[in-house]
């Protein structure tokens, strides 16, 4: 039976959940992002239980390790909830998941945990490659076991691909594979070493996708006969000899057929040729453009109405030479690709090899070999029947990021769900969960088209077999805030190039929202500018995009941190961990932000991956394993007794420890029998559990959950699955009889992407790609201005997934032509896609930025500026002041006349010479009116109230009437506000920053603001007077023959006073 059901008109969110949860019926679920999706999951395993599934006959295959233990720790709070809580509680949960609360139904429920943790070494909530492995170890034979092999490292991948790379290049030229020799031999005419290597990266990266390719192929003169035939080109020609016979025409030589045609008007034409008669590159530009094409008129309209019969034939000529191009064209582009492909596959064939030699396995051999196990072995079909017994139902995750080798593999574990003897009386079913927009890593193999084909592959397996079938459609959003929903419906839902039959989000929060663009950091002039130049600041700030675009960022974080500004939406404060700032690439633009970020002291997330070793709880996880190992290390042990899984105190630990003559655990036996018996039934349990089943057995069976949980916080969730996830990647990639001990080793350099764990307090800066999954109230996207171009190893896959080489544009056949345009549109979509993800992080804040360069047209920023409405707010900053300024040419230069040493040399800091007291709150008092009398004059008047609501009412008299007081000073176009200078006078550094400073024609005016009162003038405080001088001073060395003048502006009486000296 098949049910399809794509609107949320008639179904509720939950209603929808609900329906995708049912264990009853095979689901197809279209999830958004931010829809839910993860509950839907873990409410379908949870049902899946209840309904009596064993838990060893439920695969859930999740994109990650971290996914797989996120969703074993939910699953195992549920119920260890369900079997801690109130009748009424667990009565309610049960009626809302499964619209049941029958007596029966609740003691079920009861029991699950300790079921569940007993079961725990079958449960298969696991990655596909995990999945893989099981098989591998269970059913493979033993020249095929992976038992000693281990997971190749990135560095000895490449160490191995350089050396197969040089043995293939240095073949020797005496070698009789013809071949290989023919294919070195064209690839060293076009490329150079360094070129090459980038072009067999390009090729090798998706070494599952090549190795699929070349299986098409019964061996390699059936693979030159096809790529020959799809260039529409014959293998028994060679490009050099078109070109050969290309300069004959009749077997006479060209140049002489049309001297003996030309006039003395024509022969300079057939000098030319005669003298390239053997070069068609040069002849053929008589008749053909750069690109290719035809010229539309070849010789002077004099010279075709005196000589028609030779333009007849020139013609004619042009004709031929034309064919003769777009023939060369297929030929040397067959053979390039050729040479390539050979090369490329001679590399592989010595790289697997190097693997096999040192026992190391990439991640996607496991599911090579999986296939080759379920589908080539002789007992494929036994296998088959063993897995068909073993699993009832599938549950798949994240199912867009999925390649088609993965799919492939599912299909065959799900072969008898539908069909044959597997088609049980019992309902066994298929839970597919994904979303096309979110497909972002294609260089994994991912395709979205995969994830609609497998719709399409299981609706017709389920519906022969008169299955339920069910489609169903999250799209109400419980992440985002309705404005920036319907903001990034209005921008994507109507671009076909992102997707087909769009649903628009439904929004479940439908409080406030914000869109800011903040302005394009301008590219620095290529003439010298005039203009301020500090010492080592000019590469630094003013001509370092990436570095002003990290200043202009960072500047809006402080502003929001320093004046408490509210979270939209939210009574609160903005906190730094609010805060996730989206790069599409890693480069220096990070560092830069990091930089500044910490200059400012806002706490942030310093890279993608964190080392876990010094972390409290990892280390009390650790203990028990290193415990496992050696029982005899009294530091460890100590470690271990007062950890949560322990948890005596220092008395206890002195009791134990004090005046002993033997180990502590010696000790424990006489002095904590209780402590000891416990211990000592780990360590023996140790023999037969895995690293996984005992961490699991001591956290969930004995309930050390928990206790972490109140020991160390909600943090403490995140870093458990951390350390559960290494085990799972240790245990997935060494097979060793001294697991525990190899675990300790190995675990010493483990780094874990930090995501959303870990830096709970922190600001977080990451990729998108790394983004996936997470959120934040404030999202950034920091690199938007830049769109992808196309590869530069340009090497393409057609819609076939054949193999494309173009080398370069002028020599494209129309094959390559349709291979390109193919990638490229595939690139175009996936690069919308990406932007889908960025724009879906953010909860109730989306903010803009980037850099101008010749690549805007077609990027992020560009997209959203063409749609840019009322519901995008374009944000003034200090950025888009200073490439105002840098483009004037009012603007000026100071340089220095020394670096400055800060190390040996006294700072001197204007207005702090002297000790000054001052009370607190006026300090700050004063801090908001300098902010504020800086900011106010960029924002529209209207919008003031907005600002300065909040505030006392005597701070918003002082700054409001000292901007409409002189309005000469605060909306001065010529003028730059808080200039950072740095210099040194008299020995000592300066180090300040000018409140206000004025260039006119023949004069430079600096203003510098107080917030006291304005004293007699014979009562100006002698610092103010000093700093005045100072700037003075220092910018009179390069302005000497223009007139500075200081003045000294007091807001709290509107007073402009000028410093004589």
């Amino acid at each position: 039976m098949f049910e399809r059901i794509v609107s949320e008109v008639a179904l509720n969110p939950k209603e929808i959940q609900a329906l995708a949860s049912d264990p009853a019926c095979s689901v197809y679920l279209s999830a958004s992002a931010g829809t839910g999706k993860t509950k839907v999951l873990t409410d379908r395993y949870l049902r899946l239980l209840l309904e009596n599934t064993e838990a060893k006959k439920i695969l859930c295959l999740t994109f990650t390790n971290a996914a797989a233990a996120e969703m074993r720790q939910r699953i195992m709070q549920k119920l260890q909830n369900w079997s801690l809580c109130s009748q009424e509680e667990l009565e309610n949960e049960l009626l809302k998941l499964q619209g049941n609360k029958s007596p029966n139904l609740i003691q079920k429920a009861r029991k699950l945990h300790n079921y569940f943790a007993e079961e725990i070494d079958s449960v298969k909530i696991q990655t596909i490659h995990s999945f893989c492995l099981d098989i591998l170890k269970k059913y493979s034979t033993c020249e095929n076991s992976f038992y000693s092999y281990e997971i190749i490292e990135d560095q000895s991948k490449k160490k191995f691909l350089k050396l197969a790379f040089e043995q293939v290049f240095n073949t020797n030229t005496t070698s009789s594979d013809h071949n290989l020799k023919f294919s070195v031999g064209q690839l060293i005419s076009f490329y150079d070493y360094d070129r090459l290597e980038e072009l067999v990266q390009a090729i090798l990266a998706p070494r599952v996708k090549f190795l699929r390719y070349l299986s098409k192929f019964n061996d390699e003169e059936h693979l030159k006969r096809e790529i020959y035939y799809k260039h529409e080109a014959s293998p028994e020609l060679y490009s050099q000899e078109i070109l050969t016979k290309a300069m004959e025409l009749g077997g006479q030589p060209i140049s002489d057929k049309i001297l003996n045609l030309l006039s003395e008007e024509g022969e300079q034409i057939g000098n030319s040729i005669q003298q390239n008669k053997d070069t068609f590159i040069k002849y053929k530009r008589c008749f053909l453009k750069a690109d290719g094409e035809k010229f539309v008129r070849l010789v002077k309209a004099s010279f075709a109405k005196k000589y028609p019969d030779i333009v007849e034939i020139l013609t004619r000529e042009q004709e031929r030479v034309y064919d003769i191009e777009q023939t060369y064209k297929k030929y040397i582009s067959a053979e390039l690709c050729f040479s390539l492909t050979l090369f490329c596959k001679r590399i592989l064939e010595i790289y697997e090899a190097l693997k096999v030699e040192e026992q190391l396995f990439e991640y996607d051999d496991l599911i090579i070999k999986t296939l080759d196990l379920l589908q080539n072995s002789e007992s494929s079909y036994w296998i088959l029947y063993k897995l068909d017994m073993a699993i009832d139902h599938i549950l798949v995750d994240e199912a867009q990021d999925l390649s088609e080798i993965q799919w492939e593999l599912i299909k065959s574990v799900s072969e008898e769900f539908f069909a044959g003897e597997g088609a049980k009386d019992y309902d066994r079913t298929v839970f597919i969960v994904g979303d096309f927009k979110q497909s972002i890593y294609s260089f994994q193999g991912a395709d979205p088209k995969e994830f609609e084909a497998a719709r399409a592959y299981f609706e017709e397996r389920a519906t022969n077999a008169l299955k339920v079938w069910k489609e169903l459609n999250l799209s109400t959003s419980f992440r985002t805030t309705a404005p920036i929903l319907e903001f990034i419906d209005n921008l994507l839902g109507d671009n076909h190039a992102f997707i087909h039959n769009y649903t628009k989000h439904i929004p479940f929060r439908n409080g406030s929202g914000y869109i800011g663009m903040l302005p394009l950091i301008e590219k620095p002039k290529n003439k010298e500018l005039e203009g301020w130049h500090l010492p080592e600041y000019e590469d630094d700030i003013k001509h370092n995009q990436k570095k002003l675009l990290a200043k202009q960022i960072v500047t809006k974080i402080d502003e929001w941190i320093t004046s408490k500004r509210k979270l939209y939406g939210h009574l609160r404060a903005i906190e730094p961990k609010d805060i996730m700032i989206l790069v599409r690439k890693r480069s220096e633009l990070i560092d830069y932000l990091i930089a500044d970020l910490k200059k400012r002291k806002i706490p942030v997330a310093e890279h993608d991956q964190s080392n876990l070793q010094e972390n409290l709880l990892i280390m009390d996880l650790l203990s028990l394993i290193k415990f496992i190992n050696l029982q005899s290390d009294d530091y460890n042990l100590a470690c271990l007794l007062k950890s949560p899984i322990i948890g005596i105190n220092e008395e206890e630990l002195f009791e134990i420890s004090h005046a002993r003559e033997s180990t502590i655990w010696q000790s424990l036996q006489e002095k904590n029998p209780l402590i000891f018996k416990y211990l000592e039934d780990l360590k023996n349990s140790s023999h037969n559990l895995s690293i996984l089943e005992l961490i699991n057995k001591v956290l969930y069976i004995d309930e050390k959950y928990q206790i972490f949980i109140e020991r160390y916080g909600d943090g403490a969730k995140d870093l458990v699955n951390i350390f559960i996830e290494a085990i799972i990647k240790f245990e997935t990639s060494s097979f060793s009889l001294c697991a525990y001990r190899e675990f300790v080793e190995w675990f010493k350099d483990y780094k874990a992407k930090f995501g959303s764990l870990v830096h709970n307090d922190k600001l977080r800066i990451m990729t998108v790609h790394g983004s996936k999954g997470l959120q934040a109230p404030i999202v950034i996207i920091a690199d938007s201005a830049s769109s992808e171009q196309s590869p530069i190893e340009n090497v393409y896959w057609d819609k076939n997934e054949d193999l494309y080489l173009s080398c370069y544009s002028e020599f494209d056949c129309e094959v390559i032509k349709l291979a390109k345009e193919f990638c490229n549109s595939n690139q175009e979509r996936e690069n919308l896609r990406l932007l889908y993800v960025a724009l879906t992080r953010a909860e109730d804040e989306l903010y803009i930025a980037g850099w101008e360069n010749n690549r805007i047209k077609g990027s992020w920023y560009d997209l959203i500026s063409k749609k840019h409405d009322s519901s995008i707010e374009v944000i003034p900053s200090y950025a888009e002041e200073e490439a105002e300024i840098r483009s004037k040419d009012n603007y000026k230069e100071v340089i220095l006349d020394k670096a400055i040493n800060l190390e040996k040399k006294k700072i001197i800091r204007p207005s702090l010479t002297k000790k000054i007291s001052v009370n607190p709150t006026f300090m700050e008092r004063g801090k908001v009116i300098h902010k504020l009398l800086h900011e106010l004059p960029q924002i529209p008047q209207a919008s003031w109230n907005n600002i300065l609501e909040s505030l006392d009412a005597s701070i918003i008299q002082d700054i409001t009437l000292t901007i409409k007081t002189f309005p000469e000073i605060f909306f001065s176009a010529n003028s730059i506000s808080e200039l950072p200078i740095v210099g040194e006078l008299n020995g000592a550094q300066l180090n300040a920053q000018i409140d206000k400073i004025i260039f006119k024609e023949d004069l430079i005016q600096i203003i510098d603001f107080k917030t006291d009162t304005q004293p007699n003038l014979n009562e100006i405080k002698e610092n103010y007077i000093i700093q005045l001088k100072f700037y003075k001073q220092l910018l009179q060395k390069k302005y000497r023959h223009t007139p500075i003048k200081l003045y000294l502006l007091f807001s709290s009486n509107q007073k402009l006073i000028e410093i004589f000296n």
